[in-house]
């Protein structure tokens, strides 16, 4: 399981940041992102107000998705300065996303 925090302000963009364009779905109760530059989709189900299950089951969105939209997406492992993070981290315009393990 992962959980999951967003950011408007107070974090900045690492220059190490790989660049690459996710379109992301949405259906009740999960979240999926098609990763252009991988041409990897990768499911979460949420399973809590803030964190969210893996889901390597579901390969693709249904087709009644209720949202789709593309953006370029800046991406990233860890945080400069911080040893041994692997939290993943995501920046979609001014928005950005951390994931951290706690299983």
């Amino acid at each position: 399981m992962e959980e999951v925090a967003y950011f408007t302000e107070g974090i900045d963009v690492p220059a190490t940041a790989t660049n690459t364009e996710i379109t992301t779905y949405m259906w009740p109760g999960f979240l999926g992102e098609f990763d252009h530059g991988s041409l990897t989709f990768t499911a979460w189900e949420l399973v809590g107000p803030t964190t969210w299950s893996r889901r390597p089951d579901v390969t693709g969105p249904p087709h009644d998705c209720i949202g789709i939209c593309t953006m370029v997406t800046r991406q990233w492992v860890g945080f400069p300065g911080l040893q041994g993070s692997q939290d993943r981290w995501s920046s979609q315009g001014s928005v950005i996303r951390r994931l951290r393990s706690c299983q």
